[in-house]
């Protein structure tokens, strides 16, 4: 973002345009023109950034499908949310994090990333049978934002491969329509901890 200096106070000390450092610019003039002359050509107006390709809303409502919680992937996990599941079941941070996450590598990083632990079936807080979280008031913020997250929402593309496939159709033929604002806020806040892994992160809301 630019920054716009005020113009600086005359230093003569004589009234009037004039004085011994030379013509006082007139307001608004360009730096270094002097007062009375003409400026010159007008710059050109800085470029309008483009709008998102979701800038009228996405209409999302999920359906339960339980399919982003089958997604073998990473849910990192901050330490918030490592504190919030920690004491929401009742355990020590040490005694949450021998039974439910994992450390991952992280190339560039000198600390390991913080994951769930995966099952078979998916998440190990996914109840198999009814599809449901076993911590979803306190779930993590990676699915919290779900799906809307950088990468899903960085081009239309994109969308439809990592979350119109996933989630199917019917995902969007109802729920809430979200915002162009209320998107880019949601991804905004979404800190990945580690690698994308194969296939995509998974999560869920």
């Amino acid at each position: 973002m630019s920054e716009h200096g005020s113009p600086s106070s005359p230093t003569s000390d004589e009234p009037g345009p004039s004085g011994p450092g030379g013509p006082v610019p007139y307001a608004g003039a360009p730096a270094g023109q002097p007062h009375g002359e003409p400026a010159g050509p007008e710059a050109p107006p800085e470029p309008v950034a483009a709008l998102p390709w979701y800038h009228e809303g996405i209409r999302f409502g999920c359906t339960g499908c339980g399919a982003c919680c089958r997604q073998q992937g990473y849910v990192w996990l901050g330490a918030i949310d490592v504190i919030r599941m920690a004491t929401y079941l009742g355990l020590s941070v040490p005694d949450f994090r021998a039974r439910y996450t994992r450390d991952v590598p992280v190339p560039g990083q000198p600390q390991p990333g913080v994951s769930l632990k995966f099952l078979p079936h998916g998440c190990v807080f996914l109840e198999d049978a009814t599809n449901r979280c076993g911590v979803y008031d306190v779930r993590p913020l990676q699915c919290r934002a779900f799906p809307f997250w950088p990468h899903t929402v960085a081009s239309r593309e994109t969308w439809d491969l990592k979350v119109r496939a996933l989630c199917g159709e019917e995902a969007f033929a109802d729920g809430k329509v979200y915002g162009a604002e209320e998107i880019r806020a949601t991804a905004g806040q979404f800190v990945a901890l580690g690698p994308a892994p194969p296939g995509g992160a998974k999560g869920g809301r």
